[in-house]
């Protein structure tokens, strides 16, 4: 049993970056390593992350951008509430090619609506 606590674990790591507090909004981002991929965990990491956020940090404003080439990173987005805001065309050069980056936000209306509505039904 012992060996199992010994043994380290990095999944990835979630973030948000406040680049002017007085406006309450922040930048979030998350990276999982890919044995984690597909199992749910970005999601649950996203949902606790913003809930932090808006219940605990007070936030008006959540942003974040995601590559267009990255369409279950963008599901897990929508499925958390997330809405798109924009396209930065041509943003990052990756893998040989430009790709655009996907602008998206949730603003706290947008998520207490989205609490009340979940737990009320």
């Amino acid at each position: 049993m012992k060996a199992d606590w010994d043994r380290e674990l990095f999944a990835g790591f979630g973030v948000l970056s406040m680049h002017m507090a007085k406006n309450r909004d922040a930048s979030f981002g998350i990276s999982l390593t890919p044995q984690w991929w597909g199992n749910g965990f970005a999601t649950e990491v996203t949902e606790w992350i913003i809930q932090h956020g808006f219940e605990q940090l007070g936030l008006h404003r959540i942003t974040l951008g995601v590559f267009s080439s990255n369409p279950a990173g963008q599901r897990v987005y929508e499925k958390c509430g997330f809405v798109h805001e924009g396209v930065t065309r041509k943003a990052f050069w990756v893998d040989g090619g430009w790709v655009d980056e996907i602008r998206m936000g949730m603003l706290e209306e947008e998520y207490w609506t989205r609490k009340h509505a979940t737990r009320d039904s």
